[in-house]
């Protein structure tokens, strides 16, 4: 019979993060919203993830390969190694195991650039399970022991539980019983240790096969029948449907083959559903073999030829060598000796195969033995030609050793003494090049302490001429309205005004405000124009999910550059207006950076043929440039202001102003 072992497969914590208490209707429904390109991509794959649970297999691709192909065109790394890891698992249910291989490469070697260890040890046990599925275990083993090795580092007890488990089956099949009940048994301590049900069931399920290879059949199904509890507390059921199957097993080793038959159908019922091609094929095979022997050979042949056809596809060797085997017997049963002989030839190929791996494994021990034992002979018979000479030496080592020590004795005693003069030298050299060295930081420090005061008094005396300018414009604004004569428009703007004119003063007493507090303030004064704008205009105000709302950044750095865009870009001639921030950080930063970026759709810059440098503009260029020196950064373009857009008619659309400032934790 064939004895299936339960693979653990870690899932990635994120992508159960985000379908944890969300059905696949509400994650759709999220999807249809405007959402940033990250957490579109992180929707895409959990409904990959829950789709894969209900195994819906082609469906789920289809939202994997969105999510991977989103994330790559804006160079999301995580979201794209998730999406390959997930596909990987859904290439596995549908039997590509190949293409699963090439899907959790790819997943590695992101890991790997994002030097997450405990993700890119599981990619390697990701990887030796496919294998151990592939029937290829000495690759299997190669790649669970280096996945044990990184995960061990991150003291991570789940993933280590699920390596040595892995690692038990590899050495299983290749009949290291010994090393493979040590690792199994590893394994449920470590799950035992965090009460992983999960890890607990597989353990004592594979237990339950060497058990069984033992033919001690009390203490197997004793094992499986204590996986299959914890299998159906927790609703597992591809792992109900593997311990049916192995449950059956038992029974097949006991000839009770009506008791056999009837857990490999519950098994492979459960598996249809799954679409489990893994678990099908076995459950197959097993169903065929106690038909056999229950000369049942018609219905035998149904299922073999099926488990040969999804053998092919799976590329288990062991398992197509076995299915051979029972299709060569079937026919002699049948008394077709020709396609007796003919399947008997395939499965002695497949075991020549398999041979073949063992085979250059042991003759490359034999070499190894070899090579050694040559070694040692050369050795032995070298110390036998060496032994005669080495008498003869010692007596000539003695005279010369009495010689040399009085040689050496006096070249020391020299030696120490230039040495000792040597030291000396260099200690009073290095005292005054210390002493010149502490003078000059000493300046250095003192004149740095000079320019950061003077920066200090520049900053408050623009930030205090801001203020002034701001209100000026606020007040010709309102000055307007009432010479329009629409009274209540002026109360409503007089009222909006002094709200935010206290919002200003409170906000003018801090040399900086965090992003939040920037974001209600800009808020505040939308609302006090838009009073008096005939056509209304959108403002958004969006920040990364990468950067820190709490951050903090110099007061009144972007109002100005809003308020040029209101007076500026023409707004109030177009319809549907539209000015935006966006908040984000710097790629490849290594100083407290921030990207501010003030973009409207309105007639783009205007060429100046005045000279005239508008007053906010030239204050908040001023203010950032003596912020950047006071952080002792040095770049050339901290403000520009651009047109933004191109239509198809090759005209503006637009301004886009982009701002590098320095940012400071609370």
């Amino acid at each position: 019979m064939i004895n299936k072992f339960l693979f653990l497969l870690t899932v990635l914590l994120s992508v159960k993060c985000l379908s944890q208490n969300k059905t696949i209707d509400s994650l759709q429904t999220v999807l249809k919203t405007e959402l940033s390109d990250t957490n579109k991509i992180k929707t895409l794959n959990a409904l990959g993830s829950k789709l894969y649970e209900k195994a819906e297999y082609d469906l789920a691709l289809q939202y994997v390969d969105e999510a991977k192909q989103l994330a790559k065109e804006i160079n999301y790394k995580k979201g794209s190694a998730t999406s390959y890891k997930l596909t990987g698992y859904i290439l596995i249910k549908k039997g590509e195991y190949t293409n699963a291989l090439d899907a959790i490469d790819k997943s590695i070697i992101i890991q790997k650039a994002l030097g997450d260890k405990l993700e890119i040890g599981a990619g390697y046990n990701f990887k030796g399970n496919i294998y151990l599925m592939k029937g290829d275990f000495q690759e299997a083993l190669t790649y669970l022991l280096q996945g044990l090795k990184i995960l061990e580092e991150t003291k991570n007890r789940k993933a280590i539980g699920m390596a040595y488990n892995g690692i038990g089956i590899a050495y299983y099949s290749q009949h290291n019983y010994d090393k493979a009940t040590e690792a199994f048994k590893k394994s449920l301590r470590f799950k035992d240790s965090i009460k992983d049900k999960l890890g607990i069931a597989v353990g004592y399920n594979n237990l339950g096969i060497i058990y069984l290879d033992q033919k001690n059949y009390v203490e197997a199904i004793d094992s499986y029948t204590a996986s299959l509890k914890l299998r159906q507390e927790i609703g597992d059921k591809q792992g109900i449907a593997d311990c049916y199957d192995n449950i059956g097993i038992v029974y097949y080793e006991q000839e009770k083959y009506d008791e056999a038959i009837k857990y490999h159908l519950k098994a492979l019922e459960i598996a249809k559903e799954l679409k489990y091609l893994y678990v099908i094929s076995h459950s197959y095979i097993n169903i065929g073999k106690v038909y056999l022997k229950l000369g049942k050979l018609n219905a035998a042949g149904e299922y073999l030829y099926l488990a040969a056809d999804l053998g092919k596809k799976l590329e288990d060797k062991a398992f197509i060598k076995d299915v051979y085997q029972q299709l060569s017997e079937l026919n002699y049963l049948k008394g077709d000796f020709k396609k007796a002989y003919e399947y008997h030839k395939v499965y002695s190929l497949y075991i020549d195969k398999l041979y073949d791996i063992q085979s250059n494994k042991q003759m490359a021990e034999m070499s190894e033995k070899y090579e050694s034992e040559k070694k040692d002979k050369e050795l032995l018979k070298l110390a036998k030609d060496n032994e005669v000479k080495q008498i003869e030496l010692e007596r000539k080592e003695i005279e010369k050793r009495n010689l040399l020590i009085i040689v050496v004795g006096v070249i020391v005693v020299l030696l120490i003494l230039v040495l000792l003069g040597v030291i000396l030298k260099r200690s009073n050299t290095k005292m005054k090049n210390i002493n010149t060295l502490l003078v000059k930081q000493s300046e250095e420090i003192e004149q740095k302490n000079r320019e950061i005061n003077t920066q200090a008094v520049q900053i408050a005396r623009y930030q205090s001429q801001m203020n002034p300018h701001f209100i000026f414009n606020a007040i010709n604004g309102l000055q307007s309205m009432v010479l329009e004569e629409d009274k209540f428009k002026a109360i409503e703007q007089i009222q909006s005004l002094s709200k935010l004119l206290r919002l200003t003063l409170n906000n003018s007493e801090s040399e900086y405000i965090t992003i939040s507090e920037e974001e209600n303030y800009l808020n505040k004064y939308i609302e006090f124009e838009l009073l008096r704008f005939k056509k209304k205009f959108k403002f958004k105000f969006d920040v990364n999910e990468d950067v820190d709302r709490a951050l903090l950044i110099p007061t009144m750095i972007i109002q100005p550059m809003v308020e040029n865009a209101i007076k500026h870009a023409g707004l109030n001639e177009i319809n549907n207006g539209e000015i935006a921030v966006r908040i984000y950080t710097l790629k490849n930063n290594k100083e407290n950076l921030l990207g501010i970026e003030i973009t409207d759709n309105g007639t783009g810059v205007k060429v100046n043929t005045g000279g005239h440098e508008s007053k906010g503009l030239k204050i908040t260029k001023q203010r950032l440039l003596l912020e950047l020196r006071k952080n002792s950064i040095y770049i050339e373009e901290y403000l520009s202001i651009r047109n933004r857009i191109y239509d198809e008619n090759n005209i503006i659309n637009g301004t886009r102003v982009q701002i590098i400032c320095p940012y400071y934790m609370e």
